[in-house]
């Protein structure tokens, strides 16, 4: 099963609502405890590395707030710890990938998607719609 296989299978909308923590409730859950849970359950290590399969599941959220990791722990870190088996095979010459690791004002390269690598070297990637070199682990196999 790859990727874009896997995404079609993901919910269609996150459940657990945005909003913001009332800081004179006690029963609170800390903003530092829920980013913890998710990412010991998600099987990832930082938060960016969280960012880029939440960019790959098409999902939006903003991990200032705790909502948003509880969120995550909830009901995409199962999701997200499948991706990350799917993902960690890194790609090899030839293969459709996409390219999580664009700059925002390169974000006119999605359109484009996906790309064929088309040589290696170094770690870096040549697809074969763009001038200039990718890393290798900001590819995704489709």
């Amino acid at each position: 099963m790859n990727s874009t296989q896997f995404c079609e299978k993901a919910i269609a909308q996150v459940q657990t609502p945005q909003r913001k923590a009332k800081y004179n409730d006690k029963q609170r859950i800390r903003l530092k405890d829920a980013k913890s849970w998710a990412l010991k359950r998600s099987g990832c290590r930082d938060t960016a590395e969280i960012k880029k399969y939440l960019k790959i599941l098409g999902k939006k959220l903003d991990l200032r707030l705790t909502s948003a990791w509880i969120a995550i722990n909830k009901e995409l870190a199962n999701l997200i710890a499948d991706l990350v088996s799917i993902v960690t095979t890194t790609p090899s010459l030839g293969d459709r990938v996409r390219w999580t690791g664009y700059q925002p004002m390169q974000a006119y390269i999605t359109q484009w998607e996906p790309f064929q690598i088309v040589s290696i070297n170094q770690g870096m990637a040549k697809l074969d719609l763009l001038s200039f070199l990718v890393p290798l682990e900001e590819l995704v196999a489709v």
